[in-house]
């Protein structure tokens, strides 16, 4: 649910800065626009290739180290 909040945000801050980029008439204005403007994209179509891709399980082998660590004082 936070990836589709966060490809709202993100395309609302792409749509912004294109609009501040077409308004500016300061050149470093329009620089940092488009900047901003290409940041937003590329977070944009970053988030939307990674939504709903099932996440990745944790190797196995440490984590059956780690118990075995707190247990070496205690003999059974």
């Amino acid at each position: 649910m936070e990836n589709y909040i966060k490809l709202v945000v993100l395309g609302l801050i792409t749509l912004i800065a294109a609009i501040g980029a077409n308004w500016g008439r300061d050149v470093a204005y329009v620089v940092h626009a488009i900047i901003i403007m290409l940041v937003s994209g590329f977070l944009f179509v970053r988030t939307l290739r990674l939504t709903d891709e099932p996440v990745r399980a944790v190797a196995t082998s440490r984590c059956q180290t780690v118990p075995s660590i707190w247990t070496l004082g205690h003999h059974q």
